[in-house]
């Protein structure tokens, strides 16, 4: 289902209802997250699919109908998708039921259908709150994170990803090291230009050595 450039997002019915209420008792970090991926959604820059079940967990009778009317101008889009629960998706989630049920963790029946029709259907992330607030259950869908009854499954709360920190950053230009060939013309050029030592044997400016000067000096004492 994912397309490129493009995520697909899961949300449970957990994840609509705290989108639906503006966030309203859950963190600011839930509250931005949820807003960055509606933003993500409405730019279509992303897609967002759920069980065609969410809309009957809902409870839309007890929506308001600003409520209502957000949830159903949301279901108009076309990069948002209801999946049918289809045999396949029936015959996954009583497979995941009956893999946990065997650990003494007991799946619910809409839960099961949310994780199966996600791991059918080859979301990127699937987003809930289910095991986020203080209340800790085996059964938190969250703790199921990586790994559905075999099945692999990115799970995680619908929050805003934090960019890198070293996201816009301009790295400093590292000059490289010099060849080693530049290294010995440099050392030439050095030697090239420094002063000739002089040995004992190295004629002055006038021409002779401190040997000749000395026996000529000599000479003329005799």
């Amino acid at each position: 289902m994912a397309k490129a450039g493009r995520k697909t997002y899961y949300w449970d019915s957990s994840s609509f209802i705290a989108w639906i209420n503006g966030g309203r008792g859950h963190s600011k970090e839930v509250i931005d997250g949820l807003d960055t991926i509606g933003k993500e959604v409405n730019e279509n820059r992303a897609t967002l699919c759920t069980s065609v079940m969410t809309e009957t967990e809902l409870l839309q009778g007890k929506l308001s109908p600003e409520q209502t009317a957000k949830l159903q101008n949301l279901f108009k889009r076309r990069n948002v998708i209801e999946i049918n629960v289809d045999s396949k998706v029936a015959r996954t989630a009583s497979e995941i039921r009956n893999y946990y049920s065997a650990n003494g963790i007991r799946i619910s029946t809409p839960d099961s259908i949310h994780l199966a029709t996600a791991i059918i259907y080859g979301v990127d992330e699937f987003h809930t709150l289910d095991g986020d607030g203080e209340r800790q259950r085996p059964s938190d869908l969250l703790r199921l994170n990586g790994n559905v009854a075999g099945h692999s499954l990115h799970i995680r709360v619908p929050i805003a990803v934090q960019p890198s920190l070293f996201s816009g950053v301009i790295p400093v230009a590292l000059e490289a090291e010099p060849t080693r060939g530049k290294i010995a013309e440099e050392t030439k050029q050095i030697e090239s230009s420094a002063p000739e030592i002089q040995g004992s044997s190295a004629r002055p400016a006038d021409g002779r050595t401190t040997e000749e000067k000395a026996e000529s000096r000599n000479k003329g004492g005799e």
